[in-house]
């Protein structure tokens, strides 16, 4: 799984989560044993929705931008 180096827009609300991830390579030692690359940053957002028939709007398309390791200075810490 590759993460696409997106730009994260500031006109939308973002959620940011600290996850760790599987790297997907077939001779990652890390990986094999069950281990997870990280824990990285980062963040969600959704695109704009189409409009429905019935009024509102459809939800958009989920995107996800890798952070790196160091917290966003606007994810607030839950408690």
């Amino acid at each position: 799984m590759s993460t696409v180096k997106r730009e994260i827009p500031t006109d939308r609300h973002i959620t940011y989560q600290f996850q760790t991830r599987t790297c997907g390579k077939a001779n990652c030692t890390q990986c094999s044993n069950g281990k997870k690359h990280g824990p990285y940053w980062y963040a969600y957002w959704y695109e704009d929705g189409e409009p429905k028939r019935c009024g509102g709007y459809k939800r958009g398309k989920l995107r996800t931008a890798y952070i790196g390791k160091v917290r966003p200075q606007d994810a607030i810490e839950k408690k």
